[in-house]
């Protein structure tokens, strides 16, 4: 009695669990065209029919779960939207005085020729639909059939004029989806999914992933997963500050100011001071762990403690201060080897440096950034930097 009651029990849990799939598929297939929407719910209706399996085990077993197999099958996320609700579904629980059951949820899945068949056919009935409704709008309005139909938003009197001049005729509702040609103030005005081949809007979708500073340095970043192409190769070195990226500029900026130390030292080696000295035999000493970096690919490891950078970008007496107040700096100053001299060492440092960086060339003497503000376009706000404190 008590296994038939649980049965019976599981069975209503499972009723209850289809209903909801069917109103949560219901409610995304109402965003879409009446007629597709119709032909959409008929099939997965009968797929559901098919495959559906329900059990009952006992609960010491983990509950599986809700499987839309979206991975194998994208185009059902591009019909139906998100659902990531229906992939966290947890599975209902059934308690009785002896035991804990749980239902088995429904395993989904549609066939990839229904899935083919359906992308097609909604195509083809989105066309038709909106020849209809374009014909009907034209009607409606007294126009031609071959009227050619336009809508502005914002202050754009030259453009209207222009088209008015051409034999175009405006249609003054904004949000209307008929027209050949919208120009519209802001992308967000326009619904890009809804588009006919026909239609041409003055917006392209998501430009902003190319006309960003910051969309346009993460996409060039992915280009050495998507196709093997090293973006320090052809693009200068850049960050995004307000991201996690701060510390990666940082670290970029120590590297670059030991190598710019470096080709200030060979190119007049004989100005040197005791102080300036010891910033090149740092900076050598910086610039070959950058060097033993790049042969590893350990891009991300620190390469410069907070003491040398202090006196590496001292100037004057400071840097007395800081080499007397420090003796494992000052230890690795007076310790440091080189075969011949130290502008040998330097150069021959710096030729290594020139074979594995890319953008050897680019670092001057005096180690200028470029800082540009997020908000702003057309050369506004930009200011050249040349300290790490600035």
């Amino acid at each position: 009695m008590a296994t038939e009651y649980l049965h019976e029990i599981s069975l209503i849990e499972a009723r209850k669990l289809q209903m909801y799939l069917r109103f949560r598929l219901g409610t995304l297939l109402k965003l879409k065209n009446q007629q597709v929407t119709e032909q959409i719910k008929a099939t997965i209706e009968e797929e559901i029919m098919l495959k559906k399996k329900v059990s009952v085990e006992e609960h010491n077993s983990p509950p599986k779960q809700l499987i839309m197999e979206d991975d194998k099958y994208p185009h059902l996320e591009l019909m139906f939207g998100s659902y990531t609700s229906l992939r966290r579904h947890k599975p209902p629980l059934v308690k009785s005085a002896k035991q804990h059951i749980t239902i088995k949820p429904l395993n989904i899945r549609i066939s990839k020729k229904t899935l083919k068949g359906l992308e097609l056919s909604s195509s083809t009935q989105c066309n038709q639909n909106y020849s209809e409704r374009r014909a009907q709008w034209l009607h409606k309005n007294g126009l031609n059939s071959d009227t050619k139909l336009f809508i502005i938003t914002g202050n754009y009197p030259d453009v209207r004029k222009a088209l008015l001049n051409r034999g175009w005729t405006e249609n003054t509702d904004a949000s209307s989806p008929i027209f050949d040609f919208k120009w519209a103030l802001r992308h967000a005005e326009i619904w890009y999914s809804s588009l006919q081949k026909t239609q041409v809007v003055n917006h392209y979708e998501n430009v902003w992933e190319l006309t960003t500073k910051t969309g346009l340095l993460h996409n060039l970043r992915n280009l050495v997963w998507t196709h093997s192409v090293d973006c320090d190769t052809f693009f200068p070195k850049a960050f995004d500050l307000s991201n996690n990226d701060c510390d990666n500029f940082i670290e970029e900026f120590k590297l670059s100011k030991a190598e710019a130390v470096l080709k200030e030292f060979v190119n007049n080696p004989k100005k040197i001071n005791e102080i300036g000295r010891a910033k090149v035999i740092l900076a050598v000493c910086i610039t070959q762990r950058r060097i033993n970096a790049l042969k590893e690919m350990r891009l991300n490891k620190l390469l410069v403690s907070e003491e040398e950078w202090e006196l590496l970008n001292s100037h004057g007496i400071n840097g007395h201060k800081i080499l007397s107040a420090n003796k494992s700096l000052n230890t690795l100053i007076t310790t440091f080897k080189y075969n011949s001299t130290l502008e040998t060492a330097a150069l021959t440092a710096l030729k290594q440096l020139r074979s594995l960086f890319p953008q050897y060339s680019l670092t001057a003497h005096s180690n200028l950034w470029i800082l540009k503000p997020s908000g702003l376009s057309r050369g506004r706000g930009i200011h050249v930097l040349a300290q790490l404190t600035s």
